[in-house]
């Protein structure tokens, strides 16, 4: 059986607490942006502090993160890890949070050693046939 890493993620403004315990209740170390007063800024302030915690960002603004991140890069600086996810594919829903975790799990074997430095799509499982 593959070894599941367990994550530590900051999840952006978009997730409430509920996506947050989710992924507690699996061992990972998950923290939402609305649970903590501190975390009120801009998106390069959120992804800096995310890395000075050595959590993993999970958000669905690829839009203005990548770029952020991408700078970064230029100046020989690095992330702890961007996750993005596809707000339609894990809407915020009790359904949702259940194929969001599945999807972290699926994640945490594929990357056993994290995704520093990386950006990378969530994604769902496969439909059965």
């Amino acid at each position: 059986m593959a070894r599941i890493a367990r994550l530590k993620l900051l999840l952006d403004e978009m997730f409430p607490p509920l996506f947050a315990s989710a992924l507690g209740e699996r061992g990972h170390d998950a923290v939402a942006v609305v649970s903590r007063s501190d975390l009120v800024g801009s998106d390069a302030a959120l992804l800096a502090l995310a890395t000075r915690e050595q959590r993993i960002l999970v958000t669905e603004n690829a839009r203005d993160l990548v770029p952020i991140a991408a700078t970064l890069t230029e100046r020989g600086q690095e992330h702890a890890g961007i996750i993005l996810v596809n707000a339609r594919r894990f809407p915020r829903t009790a359904d949702g949070v259940t194929l969001f975790v599945a999807a972290f799990e699926r994640l945490a074997v594929a990357h056993p050693r994290g995704v520093a430095g990386l950006i990378v799509w969530l994604r769902a499982a496969s439909p059965p046939p």
